[in-house]
């Protein structure tokens, strides 16, 4: 039997799983301030090999609600590589505690190529993280809400509403493989 989720790195500041059910990779940033951030940015090179080797997935989920805010910019250039890396996913969900979080991407700007989420509802980003390619809206075709989402894909007829349970999207991908 296939475990749920596997730990690909972990560390005091970032955990990077596998979930192999909706295959998406999900990295979650802890509470943890950085102490040093030469130790910090080495960490972080770390963690981009690993995410290296995870691209072959639906999606990815950055779960940033317990990150410390930081907008420096020797952080920002400390995690330059990170935010590249992210954007070669095939679709990327970020979350947020609040809308201000979500607008720091906006100002920090995609890849423009990538469908982009960026959001403070969990299960918005989990769906768009796990949904199919062949039903996602072009990314050309996000649009700026003043709902908890920053950019929400239009939904169109071939774009079916999704479960917002994340044990009940991985259950109907399990369903879909069938």
């Amino acid at each position: 039997m296939t475990k749920a989720r596997v730990v690909v790195f972990a560390d005091a500041h970032w955990r990077l799983e596998h979930q192999v059910m909706s295959n998406i990779v999900v990295l979650t940033r802890s509470s943890a301030p950085i102490e040093d951030l030469d130790v910090f940015s080495a960490a972080v090179q770390s963690l981009v090999a690993k995410m290296r080797s995870n691209r072959d997935v639906r999606g990815i989920l950055v779960d940033m609600r317990a990150a410390p805010s930081r907008n420096d910019t020797a952080y920002e250039d400390a995690t330059a590589d990170l935010r590249r890396e992210t954007y070669a996913f095939k679709r990327v969900a970020m979350l947020f505690s609040s809308v201000a979080g979500a607008l720091q991407v906006k100002r920090l700007g995609g890849s423009g190529e990538t469908p982009l989420l960026a959001t403070t509802d969990e299960d918005a980003a989990l769906e768009f993280a796990a949904t199919r390619p062949s039903v996602l809206p072009p990314a050309s075709e996000t649009r700026p809400t003043r709902s908890r989402a920053v950019h929400q894909p239009l939904r169109s007829p071939s774009m079916p509403a999704l479960s917002t349970s994340p044990d009940r999207v991985e259950r109907r991908l399990a369903a879909q493989k069938l």
